[in-house]
């Protein structure tokens, strides 16, 4: 009972002001809020019959069966086929690229995760942090001069993934630091 005739989308055609405008919607003494029981009467719908000769795909609009003791509901289209309640994990299904998990998901993505924690190292194990190198492609004419750039922790050579991870003196030594704390000795720095 309260969806908008004119802006909100409730048919495969709407949402209505798409293609006629106020001014048309105002002539017949209509107004801009009118829900679409509003539109019908006795079965039928109450736009001038001129309309059809303006608009043809008013022709194909159903007349909807209007329940005056329901309120409306917001439905989802899943890909073209049949209308379902909506809901924000349906909508995310739909409009996503689904990929088969990777082995280390659930490692980065569980319950008790902060998220900003679990976003930056999806980045790093996806190798798209921003680093020096990474920006040099994505902006050749900057003053990011990669002879300029050099790596925060040890002021040695532009930072990359590996750099960051593997090759800067620092990061070796929080390595080497941590192997023995997770029993992972035998795991190479690299």
């Amino acid at each position: 009972m309260d969806t908008n005739a004119w802006s909100d989308r409730w048919n495969d055609f709407s949402p209505l002001r798409g293609f006629i405008t106020p001014r048309i919607i105002a002539r017949p003494s209509f107004d801009l809020d009118s829900n679409v029981a509003e539109l019908v009467e006795f079965g039928t719908w109450r736009w001038p019959v001129a309309w059809y000769d303006l608009f043809p795909v008013l022709i194909n609009i159903p007349i909807p069966i209007i329940d005056p003791n329901k309120r409306d509901a917001l439905v989802w289209r899943v890909f073209g086929k049949d209308y379902t309640a909506f809901s924000a994990a349906i909508a995310w299904d739909s409009i996503r690229v689904s990929q088969p998990e990777v082995n280390w998901a659930k490692t980065v993505w569980f319950n008790q995760c902060i998220p900003r924690h679990a976003f930056h190292m999806w980045q790093v194990l996806r190798r798209k942090l921003k680093t020096q190198d990474r920006m040099k492609e994505w902006d050749a004419t900057s003053l990011t001069n990669l002879n300029l750039m050099c790596c925060s922790l040890c002021s040695r050579g532009p930072d990359s993934h590996d750099h960051l991870f593997f090759d800067c003196i620092f990061s070796k030594q929080v390595w080497n630091q941590m192997r023995p704390m997770f029993v992972m000795d035998h795991v190479d720095s690299s």
